[in-house]
């Protein structure tokens, strides 16, 4: 699990530096679009806002880097918190330092828009490549087999598949109920010296507590 963390943490840095740079190159695009004056005092103080914003945002909504949620659905939902959160930040602060009138609202709109578009499909192929890049490095990573093809074994067999910051590769199942044929690769005395083989280094035993063997 030390390992998870430390793939979690850097997966973390990594997306927020990402989100901080593409936020700011957009707000210089727009700018430019806009054709506004960076110098302007109510351009710096809402790029100020902005970052400072997602920063917290992210520090409220942290990144979810669970495998089991590079979908679609889960990205657009978490960058709508993020921005959501970072929207109401802004505001408050522009209403606080009394600014707001001088912020161009159009600009305002059309650059958190654009954001959300452009964070989503950052974060869509970062994360796409990030699942291929593991999931390759993992085919040489820890080798496991599994005593027991029921429903418990299946679970942590789904479980160790899906969590790919483990690093762990599930050979298959070991299980002495002929029924069950599906990737059982022999039964449990065989596991003995398939385990030799195979340098197997982990067996998980999800054998029923009535099997004292």
């Amino acid at each position: 699990m030390k390992k998870t963390g430390r793939y979690r943490i850097s997966i973390i840095l990594m997306f927020a530096t990402e989100d901080i740079l593409l936020l700011n190159i957009l707000y210089f695009t727009l700018l430019n679009a806009f054709d506004f004056e960076y110098n302007d005092e109510s351009c710096l103080l809402l790029q100020t806002v902005v970052n400072l914003g997602y920063i917290l945002s992210i520090a409220i909504a942290k990144f979810d880097v669970d495998v089991r949620k590079f979908l679609i659905r889960h990205i657009i939902r978490a960058n709508m918190y993020r921005l959501f959160i970072t929207v109401v930040i802004v505001l408050l602060c522009l209403f606080a330092v009394r600014t707001s009138e001088a912020v161009s609202r159009r600009f305002t709109l059309t650059f958190f828009i654009s954001a959300f578009a452009v964070l989503t499909v950052a974060h869509y192929i970062t994360l796409k490549a990030l699942t291929c890049t593991m999931t390759k490095n993992s085919d040489s990573s820890i080798k496991a087999i599994i005593l027991g093809a029921g429903f418990i074994g299946r679970k942590i067999h789904d479980e160790l598949k899906s969590n790919i910051y483990l690093g762990i590769k599930v050979l298959g199942f070991f299980d002495d109920n002929p029924l069950i044929k599906d990737t059982v690769l022999g039964n449990i005395e065989q596991a003995k010296e398939y385990a030799k083989a195979n340098s197997v280094t982990k067996i998980y035993c999800t054998l029923p507590l009535s099997d004292d063997r």
